[in-house]
C-alpha cells in the first residue's frame, strides 16, 4: 500500500540532505506569514552562495550573464534615482531571482514533485487563516490567508490550482489528497474575493489540459469556463465586487496613465524597482504600489533597455521550456509552466501581485522546472 501524499512528504524530508531541506522549507514558507517566508529566502540564498558547489551550480548556468545583468540593474538604477524604496524592493527582488537559481541548481525530477507537494499541503495553514479573518474582522473583510493583503493570496492560490491540475494528472492515485487541495483553495479564492484570478485559472486550466495532450479534457473544461463565466455575469452578488468593475477599471485607468507618464520622464532604464510609489504624487495619480499592470510596470520600473533584456532572457526560457514538450517524461512539467506564464499574463492585465516573495517564489519554485529539460535532454543525448 502506497504511503498517503503527507507521510510520504515527511519521509522525503527526513532522508533529504540540507540543501533539499532549506528547498521544501522554502515552498512550505510560501503559505505562511510573509516574515518566515523572508527568514527562509535570505537563509536558504545565503546558503546557497557560501556552499562553493551549490554556488557554482547556481552562477554558471546557461544565460546567466543576461540574468546577473537585470540582477544588477534592481541595484544600480534605485540608486543612481536616489528612491531607497525601490533600493529595498530590488534587494527583495535580487533574493527572489537568486532563489530560482538555487532551485534550477538542485532540481531532479522527485525533489521538483516533492517540492509541490509541500505547497499544496502548506496551503492548508493559509486557508485557515483565511477562515479565521473571516471570523475575526467580519465578511466584509477580504481575506489574506496570512498574506500581506488579499491579492497576493489571491494570486498564491492561482498558481496553486494549477499545480493542483498538473499533480491530478500525473499522480492519480492520490486524486482525494489533490481534490481536497482544490476545495479548499477554491473556498479561499472565495474568501479573498480577487475576481482577476477566476479568469487566468480558467485559461490556465484549458491550456494546461491541451499541452499534456488531453484534448477533449481541454475542450469540455472550456466549455465549462464559459458557461461559469456567464453565470457569474448573469448571477448579481455571485461575486461581491463585481459590481463595481466600472469604478475600478477608472482607478486602474488613472495609474497606467500615471505610470505611462513615468516612464516617459525616465524611457531608457526607468526608475527602479516599485517606482509607482515614488512617482504617483508627481503626478496626480491613485496612491498605489506599482502600476497594477504586467506590461506597464516593468518599463516604468526598467525602461525600455531593461524591458528588453528581461524579453530576451523570458525567450531564451520559453525555448528550453517548449523543447520539454517533445519528451513524455517533461511534458507534464512544460504545461504546468506554460499554463502558469498564461495566467499570469491574463491575470497581469489588471494587476501584477507577482511582485511580492510569497508569489515571487511560488512563481519561480514550479519555472525552476525548465532546469528537467535540460537534464533530459543531456539524457537523451
Amino acid at each position: 500500500m502506497k504511503d498517503s501524499v503527507p507521510a510520504g512528504l515527511f519521509r522525503s524530508f527526513r532522508q533529504a540532505g540540507l540543501p533539499e531541506r532549506l528547498l521544501y522549507l522554502c515552498a512550505v514558507s510560501v503559505f505562511l506569514p510573509f516574515v518566515f517566508t523572508c527568514g527562509m529566502l535570505l537563509t536558504t540564498v545565503v546558503y546557497g552562495l557560501l556552499k562553493k558547489e551549490l554556488r557554482q551550480a547556481m552562477l554558471h548556468q546557461k544565460g546567466n550573464r543576461l540574468f546577473l545583468v537585470l540582477c544588477g540593474m534592481l541595484a544600480i538604477v534605485p540608486l543612481i534615482h536616489r528612491n531607497w524604496i525601490s533600493l529595498l524592493a530590488g534587494a527583495g527582488g535580487i533574493l527572489v531571482l537568486l532563489f530560482f537559481l538555487y532551485v534550477r541548481s538542485l532540481l531532479t525530477p522527485g525533489r521538483y514533485l516533492v517540492a509541490l507537494d509541500w505547497c499544496c499541503l502548506a496551503s492548508f495553514f493559509s486557508f485557515f487563516c483565511a477562515v479565521a479573518e473571516k471570523l475575526v474582522l467580519g465578511p466584509c473583510f477580504r481575506a489574506t490567508g496570512g498574506m500581506l493583503n488579499a491579492n497576493y493570496y489571491g494570486m498564491a492560490i492561482e498558481f496553486l490550482l494549477l499545480i493542483c491540475v498538473s499533480r491530478i494528472l500525473s499522480s492519480p492515485h492520490h486524486l482525494g489528497f489533490y481534490l481536497q487541495i482544490l476545495v479548499i483553495n477554491l473556498m479561499g479564492l472565495f474568501l479573498c474575493d480577487s475576481q482577476s484570478v477566476w479568469l487566468a485559472v480558467l485559461g490556465g486550466v484549458v491550456l494546461q489540459l491541451f499541452l499534456a495532450g488531453r484534448h477533449r479534457a481541454a475542450g469540455l473544461f472550456g466549455l465549462f469556463a464559459l458557461l461559469f463565466l456567464l453565470v457569474i455575469i448573469l448571477t448579481p452578488g455571485l461575486l461581491p465586487r463585481l459590481d463595481r468593475l466600472p469604478e475600478s477599471f477608472e482607478t486602474r485607468l488613472s495609474i497606467w496613465q500615471t505610470a505611462w507618464k513615468g516612464f516617459l520622464a525616465h524611457p531608457l532604464f526607468g526608475q527602479g524597482l516599485l517606482a509607482y510609489f515614488s512617482i504617483w504624487k508627481d503626478y496626480g495619480g491613485y496612491a498605489t504600489y506599482h502600476a497594477h499592470s504586467l506590461y506597464l510596470d516593468p518599463l516604468l520600473s526598467f525602461g525600455a533597455a531593461g524591458t528588453a533584456g528581461i524579453a530576451v532572457y523570458a525567450g531564451f526560457c520559453f525555448r528550453k521550456v517548449k523543447r520539454m514538450l517533445a519528451f513524455s517524461e517533461t511534458r507534464g512539467t512544460a504545461a504546468l509552466i506554460f499554463s502558469l506564464v498564461f495566467a499570469l499574463c491574463i491575470h497581469g492585465v489588471t494587476d501584477l501581485p507577482l511582485l511580492w516573495f510569497q508569489t515571487g517564489m511560488l512563481f519561480f519554485l514550479t519555472a525552476g522546472g525548465m532546469e528537467l529539460g535540460v537534464k533530459q535532454a543531456s539524457k537523451g543525448e
